[in-house]
């Protein structure tokens, strides 16, 4: 499984060409993710950041927290599946054990 930070950090590269400004993330508690131009995103505790210093649009703030929100849903996916997988695992080897 990739972490949040792994796939948010490759995903900026075509979002900084769609939206024709460089972003980065930064670490949300930093000095640089409480001016306008940062966006926090809700986990883990990460913002992104438009590195020319312009707020974002209302449209460009939309489109970056739902894209985030996806792939934090998607981390919590696959969590939640490998837990389960786990636990499925478990289960199998308990019952060979009581036969």
């Amino acid at each position: 499984m990739e972490s949040f930070e792994s796939a948010a950090t490759r995903i900026l590269a075509p979002l900084s060409d769609l939206l024709r400004r460089p972003l980065h993330l930064a670490d949300s508690q930093s000095a640089e993710a409480s001016h306008g131009f940062a966006i926090r995103l809700a986990l883990p505790r990460v913002s992104v950041v438009s590195a020319d210093g312009q707020p974002f649009a209302e449209s460009e703030r939309h489109l970056i927290e739902q894209i985030f929100d996806v792939l934090r849903m998607v981390e919590e996916s696959e969590a939640r599946y490998e837990e389960l997988e786990h636990r499925m695992l478990t289960l199998q080897r308990e019952n060979l054990d009581r036969r």
